[in-house]
């Protein structure tokens, strides 16, 4: 197989031809032949992990074209290195060079100072306005919202002299709701005094006046935060009817104005009150003032569970385990989860709070052993832990080989028990390895000669020539069952060493047969032509055997039926069992001449995976011993061009696409884009018209008046999610009416898909 090889700037690159079970040192050799970067500067990732010298691209689960990483490692000037150990000499015995010089005098005087620390360049003043223990409306700068609040101190900057001026001063509050947050820093214009008439009755009066009310900016409907607003208008002839105000979010100067804003808790309406001269405070002001409120304003919960009620028991505001909110001391919080939990509720329970700083509970603890340390291998998978190449101690090396590789991609516009030809997938088309027809979903299995389920039937096989009683005659073959060969260890292939039964891949074929199981003696179609379809591939190592095999790769040869089946001694003297197939395809077979006329004029050429040709280059260099830069420009010159033949759409398929005038731009691309081959072709329509719900290709399509194409039972299943009766485009969000389902069913483009996709609807 082949890997590509990219720095991390993209400067470097280069692919290269290994085995699966090449060390990670012996790749780094073939790097720096390749592009000159010493093994002791390489630092080798893939999907996240660092590739050590002691394991192979196996134990990393690199697969065939992947991509790893390579960082080169800086060189560091000597010159730096000299100066930078200079500089060490020089830093002073009391602290480390980056930390700055401290002013003694500050210091002395800091060390004395009983005031917080960050009240080092304040001090005390007096305000006309406030004083200390005040109880006042302070705006909270997250929330942007008023919250009851107390006045700590009141501050200057150390070199203000008095008068001081109300702008100049600094106000330490405490919010009430959140007393355990510690104090925050706010201006004149950020305190007011805590409002004491409710507005309780409702008159034109209040229109442009600003007053306090609740409301939420993300849930208009939820209670909210306080906020100050101006009443626009009444709708209704009721004060509970509702209001409509434009509402201020922030502090003064930097608000944000909400308009529009329908306000629900009518009721709760405040008037703002403005601070008075302490000289003119009245008793009953000055009793409001120094009072703590009994109840705080009700704001949004945070915990929509349970409304924050302490009584009520709760699992996401309390104990996860037992829902309690008692003993909040003893509640431990996990640092993944965010879930609460008291320390006697765990198991097993916990004699204190923990000391860590990180705690996690049992569900969300990692195990130490399960984690992989910097350089260790990837976990291996049980089906991979299973597999003889994973414990074998054989030195040989097997992951050279195509069949090594896994698949990069999944064919889903049928299902995996389709029977009859892939949409799309013309007779006659070649793939240089069997992955890759996997892939197409020609034939799944990469080594398994039958693809079929032992209830179902077979739905694809391979002639290869693997068995020695094969027979080809084109049109018509006998075809070996699976089984009695012992492939257990590692092995590929082996001699016949017991009987054949009729199970698993070799029923399977049966099914196929348009007559009853019959596991003794066989059984043979009255009409075979009326048995499940299976297609048939030739592999290139047939070919030493049959003149109807490809002389390279994997040839689609079409659609086959099953005549008969029976069993037999082989060459061998073993059982086998054998199955007669009867070609019954409306395409030429491959090898006729009318057949090899009609994969010209489609311009069916051999495919090659992706990288392949590069990978080819790569090889070649190697293989004359040169020591030069293999960009991919480089590359990209190397490669082949091949003449490609027109490709001309069917004549239904044009009439069809006249009619489809919303997509008339898509169908001219893809006229234009049939010089390129049919293969270009079929892959440009998968991809324009791919629904982005299902991720497949469209059916049943509705196409809406944005000019979007989707199924009709996932635009269905998208317009039941939303309650209006309007509902928006799932691509880009205009709005469209239920009715359009019905309304703009693209009929046209539905006759289109099923003619050059044929089948593909089965799977839907």
């Amino acid at each position: 197989m082949y890997v590509k090889i990219r720095s991390l700037d993209g400067s470097k690159n280069c692919v290269l031809v290994l085995s699966k079970r090449t060390l990670i040192s012996d790749m780094k050799t073939q790097i720096e032949n390749t592009l000159d970067v010493p093994v002791d500067k390489q630092r080798l990732f893939y999907k996240g992990k660092q590739l050590e010298d002691e394991y192979m691209l196996f134990d990393y689960n690199v697969n065939l074209n992947d991509v790893i990483q390579l960082m080169i490692k800086a060189d560091i000037d000597k010159n730096y290195q000299s100066s930078e150990s200079s500089s060490k000499e020089n830093i002073q015995p009391n602290g480390p060079a980056c930390k700055p010089n401290i002013n003694t005098e500050n210091a002395s005087s800091s060390g004395n100072n009983t005031e917080p620390e960050d009240f080092v360049d304040l001090k005390p003043a007096d305000s006309q306005y406030y004083k200390v223990g005040d109880y006042v409306d302070a705006i909270l700068e997250t929330e942007g919202a008023w919250f009851e609040s107390q006045i700590t101190h009141i501050l200057v900057d150390i070199n203000k002299e008095k008068p001081y001026d109300e702008d100049d001063l600094i106000f330490k509050v405490v919010h009430l709701k959140y007393k355990d947050d510690g104090s925050s820093t706010m201006k004149f214009d950020d305190i007011r005094p805590l409002p004491k008439h409710l507005i309780t009755e409702f008159n034109e009066n209040l229109i442009g006046v600003r007053v306090m009310g609740n409301y939420n900016a993300e849930e208009p409907r939820e209670r909210g935060y306080w906020h100050d607003m101006i009443i626009e208008k009444k709708q209704g002839k009721r004060l509970t009817t509702e209001l409509i105000a434009t509402v201020f979010i922030g502090k003064k100067g930097l608000e944000t104005r909400l308009e529009n804003c329908k306000i629900k808790f009518v009721k709760e309406l405040y008037k703002i009150e403005s601070p008075k001269l302490l000289a003119e405070r009245t008793a009953e002001d000055e009793d409001h003032m120094s009072t703590e409120p009994k109840t705080l304003r009700q704001i949004v919960p945070e915990c929509t569970t349970c409304n924050d009620v302490e009584t009520k028991h709760c699992k996401d505001c309390g104990c996860s385990i037992c829902a309690g909110k008692t003993s909040p001391d003893k509640l431990i919080v996990c640092e993944e989860c965010q879930h609460y939990y008291h320390i006697w509720c765990l198991k097993p329970p916990l004699e204190s709070v923990p000391e860590d700083d990180e705690w996690f509970c049992p569900s969300c603890k990692r195990d130490t052993s399960e984690v992989i340390a910097p350089g260790q291998k990837l976990k291996d998978s049980k089906k991979k832990a299973r597999m003889a190449s994973t414990n074998s101690k054989s030195t040989r090396d097997w992951g050279k080989g195509m069949a090594c590789v896994g698949r990069t991609k999944v064919c889903t516009i049928v299902p995996s028990d389709h029977f009859g030809p892939i949409p799309g997938i013309e007779v006659g088309q070649s793939y240089l390895y069997r992955f890759q027809a996997s892939e197409a979903g020609v034939h799944r299995p990469h080594v398994s000669g039958i693809h079929g389920r032992e209830d179902v039937g077979a739905f694809s096989l391979v002639l290869s020539g693997g068995y020695e009683d094969d027979v080809d005659d084109g049109d018509s073959f006998l075809y070996t069952g699976s089984g009695g060969r012992d492939l257990s260890g590692n092995k590929r292939t082996s001699v016949q060493s017991f009987d054949q039964t009729l199970t698993r891949m070799n029923k399977a074929l049966a099914r196929n047969c348009n007559a009853p199981i019959d596991d003794k003696r066989g059984n043979e179609a009255v009409d075979w032509k009326k048995g499940k379809p299976v297609r048939v591939m030739r592999n290139f190592h047939g070919a030493k055997h049959s003149k109807y095999a490809p002389k390279e790769g994997n040839r689609y040869d079409g659609i086959y039926k099953v005549v008969k089946y029976y069993p037999v001694k082989g060459s061998s003297d073993f059982i086998v069992w054998r199955f007669h197939l009867q070609r019954d395809d409306e395409a030429p077979a491959p090898w006729t001449e009318e057949g090899k006329k009609r994969i010209k004029d489609l311009g069916l050429q051999m495919i090659y995976p992706e990288g392949y040709e590069e990978a080819q280059a790569a090889k070649e260099a190697s293989k004359a011993n040169l020591k030069r830069k293999v960009s991919s420009e480089t590359l990209g010159e190397s490669k082949v061009k091949k003449s490609k033949q027109v490709y001309t759409l069917p004549s239904s398929v044009l009439e069809h696409i006249n009619n489809d005038t919303v997509h008339s731009n898509v169908w001219d691309e893809i006229k234009a884009l049939c010089k390129e081959g049919q293969k270009e072709v079929l892959e440009h329509i998968q991809e324009k018209f791919l629904c982005i719900i299902c991720q497949e290709l469209v059916y049943k399509p509705i196409t809406l008046d944005c000019v979007h194409t989707f199924c009709h039972d996932c635009l269905k299943r998208a317009f039941k999610i939303e309650s209006d009766a309007c509902n928006s485009c799932p691509y880009c969000r205009k709005e469209m009416n239920k009715s359009c389902l019905e309304t703009h069913s693209n009929d046209a483009l539905q006759s289109i898909l099923s003619t050059l996709f044929p089948g593909y609807s089965s799977a839907r």
